[in-house]
């Protein structure tokens, strides 16, 4: 159904995390392959905290770091680089309260959604347009960062997902910019955030929409753009 992935994605998402106080945490997602190469990760955020973040090179201390893979670890400066074994995707899928197939499934876009429809960002996505960029991605993922390709129903899939309405939305614009780290430009990144809310038929596409809210869809998921909650 999909044409071929021209280019592979980045085997790691950032994920933006909550300020308290003087702290302000954030972390990472790595896939496949990438996981061998964790402790990499800390080393670059070593030299980061010596350079200094944005324009500005504010600079910052390095407390801790939190490792999950099979076990939970916990990593300080100094100390040796952990051993990190990956672990399967549904061990880091959140296990909250089972979801009530009966009721109308909300999607919740975290932090701002590029994406693109007929290559146009859309400010008002249906359920099959989410639906088809993320199977994309999970295609595209699976592919490169865990040796699988995908054999589902693709065509028969999004058929009956273009059947879902969508019963309300609050969805906003939220514009950011980023600059350039190779050509000093300062880059639109903006997206839509908030919610929407499907009928109950979404519920036979949650097992696609579950890894979402790891991978992220849509442009600039490396950058932590296009997490989404489902419930």
């Amino acid at each position: 159904m999909f044409k071929a992935h021209d280019r592979a994605p980045h085997p790691f998402v950032l994920v933006p995390g909550a300020r308290l106080g003087q702290e302000l945490g954030f972390g990472v997602v790595l896939f496949g392959e990438a996981v061998r190469y964790a402790g990499l990760f800390a080393s670059a955020v070593l030299e980061l905290a010596d350079d200094g973040l944005g324009s500005r090179k504010a600079r910052f201390d390095l407390q801790r770091i939190t490792v999950t893979g099979q076990e939970r670890q916990i990593w300080e400066p100094g100390m040796a680089e952990p051993i990190i074994l990956p672990g399967r995707l549904a061990e880091f899928l959140k296990n909250g309260a089972p979801l009530d197939p009966s009721r109308p499934l909300e999607i919740t876009l975290l932090t701002p959604l590029r994406l693109q429809v007929r290559r146009t960002l859309t400010r008002q996505p249906s359920f099959r347009d989410i639906l088809a960029a993320g199977l994309r991605r999970i295609s595209s993922v699976c592919l490169y960062h865990g040796g699988q390709t995908l054999t589902l129903a693709w065509r028969e899939i999004l058929e009956e997902a273009a059947k879902v309405q969508t019963l309300a939305t609050a969805l906003n614009w939220q514009p950011l910019e980023r600059r350039s780290s190779r050509t000093g430009q300062i880059m639109p990144s903006g997206g839509i955030v908030g919610s929407m809310t499907f009928a109950p038929e979404a519920h036979n596409f949650v097992e696609y929409l579950q890894p979402l809210t790891l991978m992220g869809l849509g442009k600039q998921t490396v950058f932590g753009l296009g997490r989404i909650g489902v419930g």
